[in-house]
């Protein structure tokens, strides 16, 4: 019998590659590609977990940078474009890009927490 290890890394595989990308439509910024909730391996679900519990704008943020790729599957942001996206990007347009994504993920839509 196979090793637990490789079975379960094998299962995520199968999983990942059956659930590929979601995409949502902006109608100013255009198609996002980004990840489904199903298809994230331990490390990133951890990460959307404390954000989606969170909520705040700056969660909502980190949401968009985990999931949000391009068409190639590669990420839109990096870690380091989380500044520029707190300061110079509406935050109208993050929180409909976030609530498309639940939307699709069939998660629901959700609320930056008012402080």
């Amino acid at each position: 019998m196979a090793d637990m290890l490789e079975l379960m890394k094998a299962r995520y595989q199968e999983q990942v590659q059956g659930l590929g990308r979601l995409k949502i439509t902006h109608p100013e910024l255009g198609d996002i590609y980004f990840k489904p909730q199903k298809a994230m391996n331990a490390s990133e679900y951890n990460v959307f977990l404390k954000a989606a519990q969170d909520l705040t704008f700056e969660s909502m943020v980190d949401i968009l940078v985990l999931r949000a790729r391009k068409e190639d599957g590669l990420k839109m942001f990096k870690p380091a474009d989380k500044n520029t996206l707190m300061s110079v990007v509406s935050a109208d347009d993050i929180q409909t890009l976030v609530n498309m994504m639940f939307e699709a993920d069939g998660e629901g839509e959700v609320d930056a927490k008012k402080s």
